[in-house]
C-alpha cells in the first residue's frame, strides 16, 4: 500500500499536470508519454484487474507503445489520470503496486 507521502506526491503531480492544461498525446511515433498526456484527472484511486490475465503496462496510451510491465490478475493499479487515444480508447496512467509507472487500457481494470 502506498505511504501517505507517496500519495501526496502523486496527488501533487496530477494536480500540476491538470493545472498546466495538459493535452492528450497523439503519439503517432509511439514515444514514451508521461502524465502530461493526461486529459482527465481521475481523483487518484486504486483499481484492480477485471481479468485474471496479465494486463500490459505500457509507456504511453496505446498498444504501439513499448510494454514495461504487467498488472497481474487481482493486483492493484493506482490511477492518477487518463486520456483517450487516437483509436478512441481510454487509457489510465498510474502505478503498479511495485511502483512501476505507466499506462493501462481501461478495459483491463475496474477504473
Amino acid at each position: 500500500m502506498k505511504s501517505s507521502f507517496a500519495r501526496k506526491m502523486v496527488v501533487g503531480m496530477a494536480a500540476s499536470a491538470v493545472a498546466l492544461g495538459a493535452v492528450m498525446a497523439t503519439a503517432s511515433t509511439a514515444s514514451a508519454a508521461n502524465s502530461s498526456a493526461c486529459t482527465r484527472d481521475d481523483t487518484n484511486h486504486w483499481a484492480y484487474s477485471v481479468d485474471l490475465s496479465d494486463a500490459p503496462l505500457r509507456e504511453g496510451p496505446g498498444n504501439d507503445y513499448r510494454q514495461k510491465g504487467t498488472l497481474e490478475g487481482a493486483h492493484g493499479f493506482y490511477v492518477i489520470c487518463s486520456a483517450v487515444n487516437d483509436a478512441g480508447n481510454r487509457w489510465y496512467y498510474g502505478d503498479l503496486e511495485n511502483g512501476t509507472r505507466g499506462w493501462i487500457w481501461a478495459r483491463w481494470i475496474n477504473g
